[in-house]
């Protein structure tokens, strides 16, 4: 159980600090609004943490609100 509570030690530490997070990301997410119900039928989130790296997200992703769930955001090119 020790080994597994690792994987996850620290996995949110760094978004204290807003710098990102452990995958280097840069920037924040942008302001959106939501859209309808009709826009969003079907649509499904991929992370939990919106504005937060995330362990739902490959290489602890930023998490992101895009108008209808929350979706894991492209890390920059060069990580």
């Amino acid at each position: 159980a020790e080994s597994f509570y690792g994987l996850a030690e620290n996995a949110f530490a760094s978004n204290a600090g807003g710098s990102g997070g452990q995958a280097g990301i840069a920037g924040s997410c942008p302001a959106i609004n939501p859209l309808s119900e009709a826009e969003c039928a079907g649509t499904v989130s991929t992370c939990w943490s919106p504005g937060f790296t995330d362990t739902d997200c490959p290489n602890f992703g930023l998490c992101c609100f895009d108008g209808c769930q929350d979706t894991c955001v492209d890390a920059p090119q060069g990580q």
